[in-house]
């Protein structure tokens, strides 16, 4: 488990970028070129309560490829993951409360995959996908904190989240509720469609 602390010292900044590049070193093979270029990506660490991006291009100051990492102040934040049916699993709604050191290791590897997928490494480009850089972040919660693992909803391709619990929608459930609804407007309507056949009648 991290360590919890309110301040990213310069040790842990290390600690948190070599354990980043260690679990992705081992998910995708990377050799030791590999590894040394998404160590030199420069990292601009920010506390503050903001999106992380990777940034291909230059901008901010910085004259090529970098990453923008933001974290929350305080000593533990609360993890939110993207909501993709392909990637099995997505935190609460609530998110999942963690240590800050944990959480910066989840978004600097949700950041560095978005790196390998532009081709930082060796220009050898993987396709665009927020499925590929949940599914690290959730093998990496179940590597070094499997209890918060357990605490992830799963869900599937006709599957919700509601307070975090995942809510199957069936098919049939829906076309039966329609049915009923339908059922249920014909019924109030015949008291009504039969006074006006009445009022009709007695009007001739």
């Amino acid at each position: 488990m991290a360590t919890t602390t309110a301040k990213i010292t310069a040790g842990l900044k290390r600690e948190i970028i070599c354990d980043a590049i260690e679990f992705l070193t081992t998910r995708y093979k990377l050799n030791a070129r590999q590894q040394r270029s998404l160590a030199a990506l420069p990292i601009c660490w920010k506390r503050r309560r903001a999106a992380s991006k990777f940034y291909m291009r230059a901008t901010r100051g910085y004259a090529g490829p970098h990453i923008l990492l933001c974290i929350a102040r305080g000593e533990v934040a609360r993890w939110h993951t993207y909501h993709r049916v392909r990637a099995g699993l997505v935190t609460p709604t609530q998110g999942i409360e963690m240590p800050v050191a944990l959480f910066a290791k989840l978004v600097l590897i949700h950041e560095l995959t978005h790196a390998l997928q532009h081709g930082v490494c060796d220009g050898s480009k993987r396709r665009y996908s927020e499925v590929e850089t949940t599914r690290n972040e959730i093998a990496f919660i179940e590597q070094v904190a499997p209890v918060m693992h357990s605490r992830l909803v799963s869900i599937g391709r006709s599957a919700r989240v509601t307070n975090g619990k995942s809510t199957k929608l069936c098919g049939d459930l829906k076309i039966n509720g329609l049915k009923r609804s339908r059922g249920l407007m014909v019924r109030k309507l015949l008291p009504w469609l039969g006074r006006m056949a009445r009022a009709l009648l007695a009007n001739r």
